[in-house]
């Protein structure tokens, strides 16, 4: 079940925001909004990019240099628990553009640099978890612009610049499976309710011992699953 966005699987989307406009909008005297660049990357493995690698990366994945990309992380905020709700382009995109789940828009885990010099923290790196219907109504907070009432996404701004996590959970889905993680523990849920499998991923980056026979997570288990048929039923936060 890795393809349900294991945050090594997908890289990248980079948020870039230029100008000199403040962070916090008209409270501190910014009469226009800033530029803003979204850069997306498609299949482009974390590996690829040098900032993100790490004792897990084998070192035959070793092999390229991002000074542009490393550059972003060195004077923003990287995120390493970003993730897609659907890792398959044009459901990503949508959601990247409406702030709305995919199976709300009709038509998953990737990395993600916040860069706004002299606004938002440099060489910093947050591991709250962040998913691609938050970044919409992040660009909009950041902006200054109001959030429209339909987005489902929250803006992570205040997580940028040094809040508390916004995010208990995130969620994706691919092809009729979904997927829940509270950062620490994921579960996954197939066709059926009952094809689950339960990942410790602090224990088990690599996802290879199925949880969900360990009793002393059952109560975990429980919660996720609780969380995750909400999810499904139409109960987003």
């Amino acid at each position: 079940m890795q393809l349900l966005c294991h945050h090594y699987v997908l890289l990248c989307t980079g948020l870039l925001i230029t100008g000199t406009a403040p962070a916090s909008g008209q409270s501190r005297g910014r009469t226009a909004p800033p530029n803003i660049i979204l850069v997306v990357s498609d299949d482009h493995p974390a590996a690829m990019v040098s900032a993100y690698r790490n004792a897990r990366v084998p070192p035959d994945e070793q092999f390229t240099v991002t000074p542009n990309l490393d550059a972003l992380a060195s004077a923003g905020v990287r995120c390493t628990g970003g993730y897609c709700q659907y890792p398959v382009c044009s459901p990503a995109r949508a959601t990247l553009l409406t702030g709305r789940y995919p199976d709300q828009t009709g038509v998953v885990n990737p990395g993600l640099i916040f860069s706004w010099p002299g606004q938002l923290p440099e060489a910093t790196v947050r591991a709250g978890l962040i998913e691609h219907v938050d970044i919409m109504p992040t660009i909009l907070d950041l902006a200054g612009i109001a959030i429209p009432d339909s987005v489902q996404g929250r803006s992570v701004k205040d997580e940028l610049l040094g809040g508390p996590p916004v995010n208990p959970y995130v969620f994706c889905q691919a092809e009729g499976a979904y997927m829940i993680c509270d950062g620490r523990y994921k579960l996954t849920q197939g066709f059926a309710l009952q094809d689950l499998e339960l990942y410790d991923l602090v224990r088990d980056p690599a996802e290879l011992v199925n949880e969900l026979g360990n009793s002393a997570l059952d109560p975990i288990r429980a919660q996720l699953r609780a969380r995750l048929l909400a999810f499904r039923n139409g109960v987003y936060k």
